[in-house]
């Protein structure tokens, strides 16, 4: 009897061994729980901060520098101005399976990615005109140019995709030698595909991986002041997850292994934060960093893949971090009150507002803050 009972009491004893071990990993590869500074001055003061400024869902949306206007596109492919009593459409047409769209520096026109995800057609839209300008089925991938009257675009003719510079006015002209003229050759055969494209500084491209916790994904920095020798050069080595928004010229916010971190030019780290903060949910303000973050619900969760595919949703609060500071300890700016709940993605600032879509009714959002 004291021998059965001296095994019982052992079994017990190792299974309380392995859920304190347990328990301690989790603790220790989990994000740290969010400690604010301090509180909003009352829940009625920060419930009417937020405004819903579109009547329909919205599958994205982007602003026009110079005249301070907020447009969008609804999923259905209709784009709109955001206006007081309401607001206008600009464009009427449907599109079919829209991927994603890309708005200019400017934001005076857009370019809608749509059909085929691994085969898009690419079209631009002129929101002073409302027309539509269709690009050439050859055409798998483009990006602005930060002054946004070039494209940079991996054409694929004559069984060889290259890498080349276009003229938007010329390769937009109805005068075919203007058109011819377009086109300036950056690498031949170029190699890399299905990669995310960025025109982010007059001659410096970036190309980064799709964000996949089950991929090892990397970021490149193509050099090309010199047109006749472009060079590439790793800035961000192979990692889970990697995703990375551009806050200026010489800032980024990466994060990659689970991890957040600010990053230079060269994708060398700067700083690093002590809970997760995902790029998509932060926007650069003067020195500040305005943030919306979460308590992640479990550790079980695969991060980005889990979110991306809307597989679950975040609480979010909005904090911001002072850039001069160690980014520890970031300030409470806003709650949700009432009830709301905010999964907020796709932020911008506009004089003193942060927009954004919240997920969990894909509506547009303006939330007025005080620097």
């Amino acid at each position: 009897m004291r021998k059965t009972l001296a095994i019982i009491v052992g079994v017990i004893g190792v299974l309380a061994l392995g859920w304190v071990i347990y328990y301690l990993i989790n603790q220790l590869t989990s994000p740290a729980a969010i400690s604010p500074k301090t509180e909003p001055a009352n829940e009625q003061q920060s419930a009417n901060q937020l405004k819903i400024v579109s009547q329909e869902p919205v599958f994205d949306y982007w602003t026009a520098s110079s005249s301070q206007e907020i447009f969008y596109i609804n999923p259905e492919g209709k784009i709109a101005k955001i206006g007081a009593p309401q607001n206008t459409h600009l464009s009427e047409q449907a599109i079919k399976n829209l991927n994603f769209v890309l708005p200019s520096p400017d934001g005076q026109k857009i370019i809608a990615a749509f059909g085929d995800p691994h085969q898009p057609q690419f079209s631009i839209f002129d929101m002073a005109s409302s027309t539509w300008s269709p690009l050439p089925l050859d055409i798998k991938s483009v990006a602005w140019s930060p002054e946004g009257k070039r494209l940079a675009a991996i054409i694929n003719q004559n069984n060889q995709t290259d890498l080349v510079i276009l003229d938007l006015a010329k390769y937009l002209s109805s005068d075919p030698k203007q058109k011819a003229k377009a086109p300036t050759m950056l690498i031949k055969n170029f190699s890399l595909y299905d990669l995310k494209m960025e025109w982010t500084k007059p001659d410096t491209m970036i190309f980064a991986d799709k964000s996949s916790n089950s991929a090892m994904g990397s970021a490149w920095r193509l050099d090309f002041a010199k047109l006749a020798n472009p060079a590439f050069s790793e800035i961000v080595s192979p990692g889970a997850g990697l995703t990375i928004q551009w806050l200026k010229e010489d800032l980024g916010l990466k994060f990659q292994n689970q991890q957040s971190s600010l990053i230079n030019w060269a994708g060398q780290l700067i700083n690093s934060f002590s809970l997760m903060v995902l790029p998509d949910k932060c926007v650069l303000k003067s020195n500040f960093l305005y943030c919306f973050l979460f308590s992640p619900a479990s550790s079980k969760i695969n991060w980005p893949d889990d979110y991306l595919q809307k597989s679950i949703y975040t609480k979010d609060a909005l904090y911001k971090f002072d850039l001069s500071d160690n980014l520890s300890n970031p300030t409470l700016v806003f709650i949700p009150a009432g009830g709301k709940f905010i999964d907020a993605d796709n932020l911008k600032t506009i004089g003193n507002q942060i927009l954004f879509i919240n997920r969990y009714d894909n509506q547009l959002y303006s939330l007025e803050i005080k620097d």
